[in-house]
């Protein structure tokens, strides 16, 4: 046993310890890897969206009006478009978009909602902060135009079924401010975990965006030092050979199958003078601690190396504790708990593989910058609202074309002349012309003509109806049941005689079914807004005053309140409306009538036009209120010291006899006694 062991020789300690540093996967990576293997998986996930690329270009296609260019055989030989073939064929292909009309109503009904997130603290006592960070949160929508972006998200959403924004913070060259900011990322240039199948995105593994930047925005992005320049200047020169990233690639040929560079789509922007960087957020895992101190009760990580620390607080304190007489198990110590940690980790990175920036998170939400919702996810699968009714609209556009060449092949006015009947001196081309003014007189011979009968006639066949206006209608029909808006809820009159009840409960019926798509919506819409609270809460490190236009209302942020409380977000309308407002107004109307509030009260909670100037009037007129009152004090503060001491012994005289007690001063002599107290009052302030 003993020879067998000296056999064996040292172990390598990279062996010994293979198994725990194969838990940190970043220095894994770092050490057996390069970054053309993170690379290569952003590439699969990529390519593994292809179809749902596919899908949703025909979807956007059928939606803006392009509805005949779906790839068809022609005949065996070759693929072509359906316009190509319509086309050939002598026909024009016709289109009748009803899809658009459909997408602008449920943009419509979005928008009519007119709803907005708003904060409310888990600790009710602490609900005046809870009305701060909303006003914050309010702000920040506006200055991010966040209303229109929600619009054209959910327009894209119902096309695609896929909504993603991007919550960030950090400078903006066109605002000229550090600010937190709302991205809305091209979703053709998005790639994500293809095994995700929780619809809330839980189970995301990676995700990242392709970005097609100028090269003075990748070093300012990037460059830090001196040499960073002519780095990143050497890194892009190279990855906009397209010859060399062959070359390079090609270098891996074990992998050789699996990549195939047919298109640079995921490499090469469109345009060659940009550089693609590839934005990438992957969850790593790494050996940490749970940190639970039972003095303040916190609940932290930290890193292996902290342990001798913390072993060195819980001796300090078990000594001190003892010193004081305590018991050893009546001691709050810091209690540490081993873990495989699965955390955040953002790279920047080119299209050969390297990495351009790289670390842990930033953020405190301790999460990626990205809100993804997928519709409507079921078994993994991605349908849209745009996709379901694309079969009907084709049918309905060949109806149209069908009717269409049906009219212009009938016969329309033709013109049966015999040839018998030319007038001598007469050419069939004079006849014609002849024949189409509105007041010519022809002259034929019809006695020569009597026994065959041959005159001029004119035909016109009337279109037999195939039943093709029925049928137009029943699809068009079918549209509206499939996708669930009907015509109340496209703002369709009612029929002669129908009950306004009646329309208003068709309308809430047409909305309950389309309410899933918007509240489905509204859950991107409100874990975007609590990224973007917990960005403000981590980045605004100073005071700031904020106000809503229109409202009155300003409030003052402070960090050091607001930085540290949990917030609870929901979506709730907005009360900037026109039907809220009449009712805000019309209840604040009768609480001032009543003297239940002030006219200051009725104008800070009202919505009014003329709301922020009439504070402004009122504020300045408490102004000169308080100015004239100061003055007033000063003058019976002098009269008051000219008069003298009041006598003690007044308890038996009159209001008139004591009004006698003081001498009576002419107007210049209290003049005197005002400007004497001024020069004393400023004296004193000078000494």
């Amino acid at each position: 046993m003993r020879a067998r062991t000296r056999n064996r020789g040292i172990i390598s300690k990279r062996r010994v310890l293979g198994g725990v540093r194969r838990l940190d996967s970043v220095a894994m990576q770092r050490e057996y890897g390069d970054g053309s293997d993170i690379v290569q998986e952003c590439r699969g996930s990529w390519e593994s969206l292809r179809q749902f690329r596919k899908e949703r270009e025909r979807c956007l296609r059928y939606l803006y009006g392009d509805q005949w260019g779906d790839e068809i055989m022609r005949n065996g030989m070759g693929v072509c478009t359906e316009r190509d073939m319509i086309t050939e064929q002598g026909d024009v292909p016709l289109t009748n978009n009803l899809i658009r009309k459909l997408v602008r109503t449920m943009v419509g009904v979005m928008r009519n909602q007119n709803k907005i997130p708003s904060c409310s603290a888990n600790d009710r006592d602490e609900q005046g902060l809870g009305d701060v960070m909303t006003v914050a949160l309010q702000v920040n929508w506006r200055v991010n135009y966040k209303k229109e972006m929600d619009a054209r998200c959910f327009e894209d959403y119902l096309a695609g079924g896929v909504a993603c924004q991007k919550e960030t913070y950090g400078w903006l060259a066109e605002k000229q401010r550090s600010d937190a900011w709302s991205w809305w990322p091209n979703l053709n240039k998005m790639f994500w975990d293809a095994n995700s199948t929780d619809f809330r995105g839980w189970d995301l593994n990676l995700i990242g965006e392709l970005h097609d930047w100028t090269f003075a925005e990748v070093c300012d992005y990037f460059m830090q030092a001196d040499g960073d320049v002519e780095r990143l200047r050497d890194i892009f020169d190279h990855c906009k050979d397209i010859d060399y990233l062959k070359d390079w690639w090609s270098t891996y040929e074990s992998r050789e199958d699996r990549l195939k560079l047919k298109n640079l789509d995921f490499f090469m922007p469109t345009d060659h003078r940009l550089c693609r960087v590839i934005e990438v957020w992957k969850r790593e895992s790494k050996e940490r601690y749970h940190v639970w101190d039972q003095m303040t009760g916190e609940l932290t990580k930290c890193e292996l190396s902290m342990k001798p620390l913390i072993e060195m607080e819980n001796a300090k304190r078990l000594a001190e504790g003892i010193a004081a007489g305590m018991e050893p198990e009546d001691i709050p110590m810091i209690e540490l708990k081993r873990f495989v940690d699965r955390y955040w980790y953002y790279r920047f990175m080119s299209p050969r593989g390297d990495i351009l920036m790289e670390g842990e998170t930033p953020y405190e939400h301790k999460s990626h910058p990205y809100v993804l919702k997928m519709y409507p996810m079921v078994n993994g699968e991605i349908h849209s609202f745009v996709g379901d009714v694309i079969d009907q609209q084709r049918y309905v556009n060949r109806l149209i074309s069908l009717n269409d060449k049906l009219i212009r092949s009938a016969a329309k006015g033709v013109l049966l002349y015999p040839v018998s009947m030319i007038p001598e001196g007469k050419t069939a081309e004079e006849i014609q012309r002849e024949w189409s003014n509105p007041d010519s007189v022809l002259f034929y011979d019809d006695v020569t003509n009597r026994q065959t009968g041959a005159r001029p006639e004119q035909y016109a066949n009337k279109l037999v109806n195939i039943g093709t206006t029925e049928m137009i209608q029943m699809q068009m029909g079918l549209i509206e049941e499939i996708s669930g808006v009907n015509g109340a809820l496209q703002g369709k009159p009612g029929f002669s005689g129908q009950s306004a009840t009646l329309y208003a409960q068709q309308t809430m019926n047409a909305s309950t079914s389309v309410l899933d798509l918007l509240e489905s919506y509204e859950d991107l819409i409100l874990r975007g807004a609590e990224k973007k609270v917990k960005n403000i809460q981590q980045y605004y490190s100073d005071r700031r005053t904020m106000s809503i236009a229109g409202r009155g209302m300003v409030v003052e942020y402070d960090p050091e309140l607001c930085g540290n409380i949990d917030f609870d977000l929901s979506i709730n309308e907005a009360a900037d409306t026109p039907i809220a407002r009449m009712q805000n107004n019309d209840v604040l109307m009768q609480m001032f009538q009543m003297g239940a509030i002030n006219i200051r009260q009725l104008l800070e909670n009202g919505s009014w036009p003329f709301t922020d100037r009439l504070l402004e009037s009122l504020k300045a007129d408490e102004a000169a209120a308080m100015e004239q009152q100061g003055q007033m004090l000063q003058t019976q503060a002098a009269l008051g010291e000219a008069a003298g001491a009041m006598p003690q012994d007044t308890g038996n005289l009159s209001a008139a006899e004591k009004t006698l007690q003081y001498p009576i001063l002419t107007p210049d002599q209290v003049q005197k006694a005002v400007a004497q107290k001024q020069q004393e009052e400023t004296g004193l302030v000078g000494v």
